[in-house]
């Protein structure tokens, strides 16, 4: 399978579309949750799209997850203060129309991973349908196997240059300062107004309210404890009995273990983080 970041690259062109950008980003990603998370449903199951509504809820449940617990410690760990709220809706109408965006661009994403996996993996709907697809290139390599490994790649790149802009973005936009040229800045979708640097919480910079950022030396204390358990994700995933299949196998264990290393490191930052009142306010 396409390595599953590279799936983000595939909504990129979408985010101008008036569907929630992250939520392209969770949808893109949503069908591949089975191969990192102990659920109740195969990665059979979210790979088509007769499980298409699977996908929506287990996005869902990331995007619930991540708005009312993982947001802050990430931002924290990411020194962006402050955090903006969740908003709820102000009326039915906005209710409605916010769950109905939210579902729709889930099902987009979601879409674009199996279009993506149809031509890339073993399996898939135009590997299938076209021969081609499966011509030998190299040794045990088909065509079908090159397309993945160079647009896992080529995704990764894409990625690396988006985040890139917007970074440069960003930060042309903080130097100018929020409201430049007489501009108020406008309410994101959802209500929350953009994100500036030098905002502060009520507290300061890294004050009381969720979400202050944290400490510098507690910042490189934890990113060192993530790499190590990105390391040792994927060093148990390369130990595993089906990495001994094959080369492809291999790499495959090595990336999946890697990345469900890093999110349980992730998992035991937000638990300490929300359970330690000084990290919350600031930690040097």
């Amino acid at each position: 399978m396409p390595f599953t970041p590279s799936h983000v690259a595939a909504v990129l062109p979408l985010v101008r579309t008036g569907l929630p950008p992250a939520v392209l980003v969770v949808g893109s990603v949503a069908p591949d949750l089975p191969y990192y998370l102990p659920l109740p449903v195969a990665a059979a199951s979210t790979h088509g799209p007769a499980g298409l509504w699977l996908d929506v809820l287990l996005g869902s449940a990331v995007l619930a997850v991540y708005a009312y617990a993982l947001r802050p410690p990430l931002h924290a760990l990411a020194g962006r203060s402050p955090v903006p709220r969740v908003r709820a809706p102000r009326s039915a109408r906005e209710a409605a129309r916010s769950a109905a965006l939210t579902a729709a661009a889930l099902a987009v994403g979601s879409a674009t991973h199996m279009a993506w996996d149809s031509f890339t993996q073993t399996g898939g709907a135009l590997v299938r349908a076209w021969p081609l697809l499966s011509t030998p290139v190299a040794g045990p390599h088909l065509l079908y196997n090159v397309l993945m490994y160079a647009s896992s790649a080529g995704g990764l790149a894409a990625l690396a240059w988006w985040a890139h802009r917007e970074r440069v973005r960003r930060t042309g936009a903080g130097r100018a300062g929020p409201g430049a040229g007489g501009r108020t800045p406008r309410p994101r979708r959802g209500g929350e107004l953009p994100e500036h640097p030098g905002a502060d919480s009520p507290g300061g910079p890294g004050g009381d309210s969720p979400g202050g950022p944290t400490g510098g030396r507690v910042r490189v204390l934890v990113l060192s404890a993530l790499a190590v358990c990105a390391v040792a994700g994927a060093v148990a995933g390369g130990l595993s009995d089906r990495a001994q299949a094959s080369g492809y196998d291999l790499v495959r264990c090595l990336l999946v273990g890697a990345v469900t290393g890093t999110g349980l490191g992730l998992a035991a930052w937000t638990a300490v983080w929300w359970s330690s009142g000084p990290l919350r306010r600031t930690a040097r």
